[in-house]
C-alpha cells in the first residue's frame, strides 16, 4: 500500500482505465513500465505489447487497469512519459460494463 493509492483498486468501481503507450523497441521499456505499477502494488487486468513497422522500430503497450480514480491514472500516465525511450502515453476511461478485452482506441 501507499499513501498515493490508499489501498488495493476497488474492482467493482464504475470504470477501467486504458493507457496505450508507444516507445522505443528497448528491453528495458517494458520492465520500466510495470515497475510504475508494481512499485503501487497493482496488476494491471491486461498487457498487450507490439513491435511496430516493418523493421520492428516501435513499440506498442496497451495497459488496462480497473479501480482507479482520474487522478491516480493522471499520475501513474504522468509517471510513465517520465521514462527514458517512452515517446507518448495515451489514456481513455472506458465503463467497466465494457469486456476488458475489447479495443482500445488510441490515435496512430
Amino acid at each position: 500500500m501507499t499513501a498515493l493509492m490508499g489501498a488495493f483498486p476497488d474492482c467493482n468501481q464504475s470504470s477501467v482505465f486504458c493507457f496505450s503507450v508507444t516507445a522505443a523497441p528497448e528491453p528495458s521499456v517494458m520492465p520500466r513500465l510495470m515497475a510504475v505499477f508494481s512499485q503501487l502494488g497493482l496488476v494491471p487486468d491486461k498487457w498487450y505489447s507490439t513491435l511496430e513497422g516493418r523493421r520492428a522500430d516501435g513499440l506498442s503497450v496497451d495497459i488496462q487497469l480497473r479501480g482507479l480514480d482520474a487522478a491516480q491514472a493522471v499520475h501513474l500516465a504522468n509517471t510513465m512519459r517520465r521514462i527514458i525511450e517512452v515517446e507518448s502515453v495515451l489514456t481513455y476511461e472506458k465503463p467497466s460494463e465494457l469486456n476488458l478485452y475489447d479495443a482500445v482506441p488510441y490515435a496512430r
